[in-house]
């Protein structure tokens, strides 16, 4: 069996989840446990996020080199701030507890794919 590289399964992922918050933000916020209720602002936040997530994945594909590394690099620190955000929303009420560590755990699975990418330089 073929491994995919680290660098294929965090665009994937990041692809995923941000197409699909770009395409249906209410879904994904459900998929995640947030509640948008009717709050159209969250949907329009939703899409700002899909469309980051959705170009952070092509320009890692898109590359090579030293520019795919600054890429991966960006993504992690991207990642690590969304996983901090994440856990600074549940303590502050602002996601319920659920929403929260799904959230910060999808972040830091991101950090992990990334940090593993720039290891095997694949």
């Amino acid at each position: 069996m073929r491994r995919v590289p680290l660098v294929a399964l965090s665009a994937a992922g990041r692809f995923a989840v941000g197409g699909g918050a770009l395409v249906a933000p209410r879904v994904v916020a459900r998929a995640f446990d947030i509640d948008q209720g009717v709050d159209a602002p969250s949907v329009y936040v939703g899409r700002l996020f899909g469309v980051r997530a959705v170009t952070m994945s092509a320009l890692v594909l898109l590359t090579a080199g030293e520019d795919r590394r600054r890429q991966l690099c960006a993504g992690v620190a991207v990642d690590l701030v969304d996983a901090a955000a994440a856990v600074a929303a549940g303590r502050a009420g602002q996601l319920n507890r659920r929403a929260a560590t799904l959230a910060c755990a999808a972040a830091l699975g991101e950090v992990a794919l990334g940090v593993g990418a720039l290891r095997s330089r694949r």
